[in-house]
């Protein structure tokens, strides 16, 4: 299942890539909240396969460098000057939705990882 889950994460990197080259090249039409929704769906599965009960499987080194890629990936185009003002905005706060939804995978302890990163953002920003 794990390897699964990876496989899943890995080929949304390959569409956040795609979807950061059309931004950098002035083409904001990917949408990425779809795009946030899918990690984070992928990212509740591997929740329920670490923490559910009985314990479940181990973290892999690959499955920890795609996540991290993800996030990585996103924050080089926040915090570069490529893009418009409004598409690096939306990478910065899907590179926090992902760290965010990872914090509570670790955790352990976080049932539903998609309802914990609305209620962060409620809390945090004051909207969903």
């Amino acid at each position: 299942m794990i390897e699964e889950i990876t496989r899943k994460l890995k080929a949304l990197d390959v569409v956040l890539a795609k979807t950061t080259l059309a931004r950098i090249q002035g083409d904001a039409t990917g949408d990425l909240k779809e795009l946030t929704r899918e990690i984070l769906i992928e990212l509740q599965a591997l929740n329920l396969v670490l923490n559910g009960k009985p314990a479940g499987a181990s973290l892999t080194r690959q499955l920890l460098y795609v996540v991290n890629g993800l996030t990585t990936l996103c924050l080089d185009f926040a915090v570069s000057d490529s893009g418009d003002d409004r598409s690096r905005e939306e990478m910065l706060v899907l590179a926090w939705t992902i760290t965010t939804a990872w914090d509570a995978v670790l955790a352990g302890d976080i049932a539903d990882i998609c309802e914990h990163v609305e209620l962060e953002a409620a809390a945090r920003f004051g909207n969903e």
